[in-house]
């Protein structure tokens, strides 16, 4: 079973077994809520196991067993793989399988969306502070609702209406750029180390 079955399944067990339980967890970031029905269906398999009355009591030791071992047998199968594809063998399963919740799940092609988010961040950002120049003044008496006010106006509004790229050209008034991005990190760093122009836009690198 491919990882994304694996999930799609566990994902309609609790909404069959569980439907108030997964109302809570659809709340959730996917990969946690995924994360989540995982865990669920584990525990509810464990537990259709143990309270199965209609099942002898060694079969149902034999079955608990089984669960146990498919558990057991995750790490090591996640070093193999990692051998395999990468060259890799991870010195521990904190560095290995339970290193992160995208690992497990397959989603390794999901972390430069994380990028892609802290790029457009501050794009949107400088493009509020033109419309309000007084942001961090009123962010420092702890007052948002300007912010918030814009990001309703140019951005919720709109929900899935435009592609992101055109979001940000009605936004920012122009399309994705690193600049922004860049001159933040540049300021961030340059008052943290105590450098400047060249020197920081380096630690950037």
């Amino acid at each position: 079973m491919r990882v994304g079955d694996a999930y799609a399944e566990v994902s309609r067990i609790t909404r069959r077994e569980a439907r108030n339980f997964a109302w809570g967890i659809a709340v959730l970031p996917r990969p946690k809520r995924l994360a989540v029905a995982a865990l669920y269906g584990f525990a509810r398999r464990v537990d259709d196991i143990a309270d199965d009355a209609g099942l002898p009591a060694e079969e149902r030791r034999r079955g608990l067993e089984a669960c146990r071992a498919s558990v057991e047998a995750l790490p090591e199968a996640w070093k193999g793989k990692m051998d395999s594809y990468l060259g890799i063998t991870p010195p521990s399963d904190a560095d290995g399988v339970m290193q992160d919740i995208h690992w497990s799940q397959g989603s390794i092609g999901y972390f430069p969306t994380y990028s892609l988010g802290n790029i457009i961040s501050v794009q949107l950002f400088e493009a509020a502070q033109r419309a309000h120049p007084g942001l961090l003044d009123d962010f420092g008496r702890g007052r948002f609702a300007s912010l918030l006010g814009w990001l309703r106006e140019h951005v919720h509004r709109h929900g899935r209406k435009f592609l992101p790229r055109e979001i940000l050209q009605r936004t920012t008034g122009s399309e994705l750029t690193v600049e922004p991005y860049l001159r933040y990190l540049q300021r961030k760093f340059g008052e943290i180390y105590g450098v400047k122009g060249a020197e920081a836009a380096a630690a950037t690198e």
